[in-house]
């Protein structure tokens, strides 16, 4: 596929030539569905980059601040909104049903930073829209009676992470950002780094345990804490997410408030 530059990319979506069959909005970008220029079909990807603190944004300011990514389209795309990242998952023509991982693309809204997909989520291949349930736009759970796969984003990368790590990482997903700066501070050694708004060390995949969380709040006596959840009805998650592949083709969000 030909590349294109940052520069060339603001002249096409602005201009007359900028056709496509439809644009996605999502938080802080949008997609250009299915664009044709120099005879490729495209998907542009246009970030909101625009720095923080600005208080007026004007036209101007945030038209220089637009970052753009291109792939290639397929016969059908899905984009996932996943906090700081977004997901593109292809599907064929054969199969509309079905979202193709061994062709997903990965890319940081700031910057517009093409990440990367590891082989055990390409290796993942086709799976049904249906089967796929995002919470709180920072994990993905592909859930069915042969397999139960989780995948998050660490270090720019979409990967597969243990079971037993999400479900803790689900217990903890409610924890607002300051909680979560302080029981990092309190446990240092465990080396813990946000990745995508998730609490977690990059190499060990160690998460917060309820145990650490526990001890964090009883040394702050006095201070409201919000709490982790203790106590998950197992039963409700697995309806939650498992799903019917005959059901309507689409991904499902979850808030984690409701689990």
């Amino acid at each position: 596929m030909v590349k294109f530059s940052q520069e060339e990319m603001l002249r096409f979506v602005e201009s007359d030539k900028c056709r496509c069959q439809n644009v996605y909005k999502g938080n802080g970008f949008q997609v250009f569905v299915k664009s044709k220029i120099d005879k490729e079909q495209i998907n542009i990807f246009a970030f909101d980059n625009v720095p923080q603190g600005i208080k007026i944004i004007t036209e101007d300011i945030y038209r220089e601040n637009l970052k753009f990514a291109v792939e290639k389209s397929a016969e059908k795309n899905r984009f996932i909104d996943f906090n700081e990242y977004v997901i593109s998952l292809p599907s064929s023509k054969k199969n509309p049903e079905q979202v193709d991982f061994s062709e997903a693309h990965l890319y940081r809204k700031k910057g517009a930073v093409v990440g990367k997909i590891s082989p055990q989520v390409s290796n993942l291949g086709e799976e049904y829209c249906s089967k796929l349930v995002v919470i709180d736009h920072k994990l993905i759970i592909i859930c069915n009676y042969y397999r139960t796969k989780v995948l998050c984003v660490i270090e720019d990368e979409l990967r597969l992470i243990p079971l037993n790590i999400a479900e803790q990482l689900l217990r903890t997903l409610d924890l607002n950002w300051k909680t979560l700066e302080n029981l990092d501070a309190s446990y240092p050694l465990e080396d813990w780094t946000f990745q995508n708004g998730l609490l977690i060390n990059a190499h060990t995949m160690s998460v917060p345990s309820t145990l650490q969380f526990y001890f964090y709040k009883s040394r702050r006596r006095g201070r409201q804490v919000d709490n982790i959840k203790a106590n998950m009805d197992f039963t409700k998650l697995v309806k939650i997410l498992t799903r019917d592949e005959k059901g309507e083709a689409q991904i499902s969000y979850v808030d984690s408030k409701h689990i």
